[in-house]
């Protein structure tokens, strides 16, 4: 059984579920306003990080995911399985990233920073993946697209996370390998950078 996207019930659940989405980085986001940004050739800078490379791929990413969930709630219709099943898998991606930011303190910053003090962490969900922070916004958007019941928009998301987190990873871990030195390569040994089993 079909009905349009935009009747309260479902377009409340989606929405909210964004904007958890969306507040949540937001905030990272402003926390990536201190510490040493790292370029887009992978090179720490020295001093502030007032415009870090993270931020732009983050929210041109977010951008772009909000402008398809728009013309998604307007246009296309849904499927209640598929709403269901699109929005567990965006809290689930949620509450990964919110999990991963416990975890990681005020080392998790919404960009590719290195900051005073910073060490490598394998407790919680970066005792499996490297990570985790990443991969719940790989997993909400992802969830965002199934939930609209297209396969363009559910291709559309999934790409759009992965082009902005794998290249993000590609950066951030080149980062940490040469600020931590040996106890990063240790740490990335037992650990999977993104999906366990997969990368």
């Amino acid at each position: 059984m079909s009905a349009v996207f935009t009747e309260p019930l479902p377009a409340a659940l989606f929405w909210t579920t964004y904007l958890a989405f969306v507040l949540l980085d937001a905030r990272l986001v402003t926390r990536a306003m201190t510490g040493r940004a790292v370029t887009g050739g992978g090179n720490v800078t020295r001093g502030p990080a007032h415009r870090p490379f993270g931020i732009l791929w983050l929210m041109g990413g977010e951008g772009f995911a909000l402008a398809l969930a728009t013309v998604s709630l307007f246009e296309l219709r849904w499927s209640t399985p598929f709403l269901v099943i699109g929005l567990v898998a965006a809290w689930a991606g949620i509450a990964l990233r919110y999990w991963a930011k416990r975890t990681l303190g005020r080392f998790f910053v919404g960009a590719v920073v290195i900051q005073e003090g910073h060490h490598v962490v394998s407790a919680g969900p970066y005792a499996v993946v490297r990570h985790p922070g990443y991969a719940g916004s790989v997993l909400a958007l992802i969830g965002f697209g199934i939930a609209t019941a297209n396969v363009a928009a559910m291709a559309a998301y999934t790409v759009t996370a992965l082009l902005v987190f794998v290249r993000t990873i590609k950066i951030e871990e080149h980062a940490l390998r040469a600020e931590l030195g040996d106890p990063y390569i240790e740490y990335s040994r037992d650990t999977a950078r993104l999906v366990p089993g997969l990368w």
